[in-house]
């Protein structure tokens, strides 16, 4: 299991590739893989749509972290966030 710390709070992923339910969203689910050393890949589901998706890619010399998070809002507007954060 993997923890990522965002502005709703700390957030596990499981990176088996299974279904877990999102506590705090009901109906959603996450789908979470890690398919090198510096990438995490999250998809969210409602029953069998996805709604929305993530990646966290951590640069080989772990100075940067980009986020980049799309998907469907409560609206059902879509969204498209990118974040960089570099290591002081």
């Amino acid at each position: 299991m993997e923890f990522l710390r965002s502005q709703e709070g700390l957030q596990a992923f499981n990176l088996d590739e299974k279904e877990h339910p999102i506590p705090g969203a009901p109906g959603l689910v996450a789908i979470a893989h890690q398919p090198d050393a510096n990438t995490i890949h999250v998809q969210a589901k409602n029953s069998d749509q996805v709604v929305g998706e993530g990646s966290y890619i951590v640069s080989a010399d772990a100075t940067t972290l980009i986020a980049a998070v799309s998907g469907t809002d409560a609206q059902q507007k879509p969204f498209l966030t990118v974040a960089v954060w570099d290591r002081q």
